[in-house]
């Protein structure tokens, strides 16, 4: 790591260090789109109704007026902001941690790959704390993360595609280690009875992202352990043939390959026949002709949808 980019991670940390948070827009200069408030959600079609603490400005109130609205953008501003900050606090801790490591002392040691890595990965921290700061800054990441699930789900269980994506690729974990034992498992359970229905929807429409996971349900060797994905029925076998496909024609190169791999092994399950995957590739072929020739390859493995600039998608 260069010694500019030290103090730019240092002088970024600086900044990071406090201010009360509000959950107000602040004009940054950039195409960032401007939420209208960033909304807390309490599901009445949530078992856990977590009671989110009441943020300034009346958000109950407001939370109130835009369901009855209907506005499921403001929903979807709301749990994609909350996840930007997430991501914000991460990389303040990742910076944190950079600076803290003793190895920064003395780079004599580091191999050229090492030292690439680790320039690469404080550029991407200061990226995110630079991009995020003046919105994130002294946020609570217990109520972020209360607002992230809600509104998520809210949003979700309202059909927005965006959301069911991102519900299904994040799992429940937002929640863990920042809520009570039993406000986790309250967490579990919503994604146990959800994920078959959101996977079903979402393979419908070839989400990439979603059928390549899909995929892995059915590839993956059981390592023993307990899941909470153990009760969740296996998913469509030939929506997700289809959609994997799809994606593997739409996926970086490298990307495409691994997908590709992972088709091999489905075919070695047995779960669909011959005239099953040679139906779903034609389908597959025919949508990407009609719908994605000419256009730029997608990045299979990133979560783009869960955040409000795709840029800050890990």
């Amino acid at each position: 790591m260069g010694r500019h980019t030290y103090k730019i991670l240092a002088a970024l940390l600086l900044l990071a260090g406090g201010s009360t948070y509000l959950w107000v827009w602040q004009e940054d200069g950039s195409n960032r789109p401007a939420p209208s408030q960033a909304v807390s959600v309490e599901s009445e079609q949530s078992s856990d109704a977590s009671g989110i603490a009441e943020q300034p400005g009346g958000l109950a109130h407001h939370w109130e007026a835009t369901r009855a609205s209907g506005d499921v953008d403001a929903i979807v501003l709301a749990f994609k902001q909350a996840n930007d900050c997430l991501l914000y606090h991460a990389a303040v801790n990742g910076m944190r941690s950079m600076l803290e490591d003793g190895r920064r002392g003395d780079l004599a040691n580091e191999t050229v790959e090492t030292l690439r890595m680790m320039d690469t990965e404080s550029a991407r921290y200061a990226f995110v704390v630079e991009r995020l700061e003046r919105f994130c800054k002294g946020s609570d990441k217990r109520q972020l993360a209360r607002v992230l699930s809600n509104a998520l789900f809210e949003a979700a269980v309202r059909g927005n595609p965006d959301a069911q994506t991102c519900f299904l690729l994040m799992g429940p974990t937002p929640w863990l280690g920042s809520r009570l034992i039993t406000e986790e498992a309250a967490e579990i359970e919503r994604h146990i009875r959800h994920t078959s229905g959101f996977t079903q929807q979402a393979l419908q429409r070839a989400d990439p992202r979603v059928s390549v996971q899909a995929l892995h349900r059915y590839v993956n060797t059981p390592n023993g352990h307990a899941s909470w994905t153990d009760t969740v029925p296996m998913p469509d076998p030939v929506l997700t043939w289809r959609g994997a496909r799809l994606a593997a024609l739409r996926a970086l190169p490298e990307q495409r390959a691994d997908v590709e791999s992972l088709l091999a092994l489905f075919v070695k399950t047995g779960a669909l026949s011959p005239a099953d995957i040679q139906s779903a590739d034609r389908w597959a072929q025919d949508t990407f002709e009609r719908r994605f020739r000419g256009e730029g390859a997608i990045n299979v493995s990133s979560s783009v949808p869960c955040y409000s600039l795709p840029e800050l998608a890990p």
